[in-house]
């Protein structure tokens, strides 16, 4: 699964070159969880996407999605 991601965004923005970390979320709703949200860099400089890292209530990675980048989290 994470090598299809990877060469899913590889294919979309180009090659990797650096994360920026941007901010971090604690939900607390019906589930506890944290988001974190990192800025990427890629080789294709025509759209800057968003890493977005879901973290549960037990600390285990329960999402990772990308998507293009906002300055609000939505």
């Amino acid at each position: 699964m994470q090598k299809q991601a990877y060469q899913d965004i590889k294919g979309k923005f180009g090659d990797y070159k650096s994360l920026e970390y941007a901010e971090t979320w604690e939900y607390s709703g019906s589930e506890t969880m944290t988001i974190v949200r990192l800025k990427g860099l890629f080789s294709l400089e025509n759209e800057t996407p968003e890493l977005r890292v879901v973290i549960d209530g037990a600390n285990k990675v329960a999402g990772f999605w990308y998507k293009p980048w906002s300055d609000e989290l939505k």
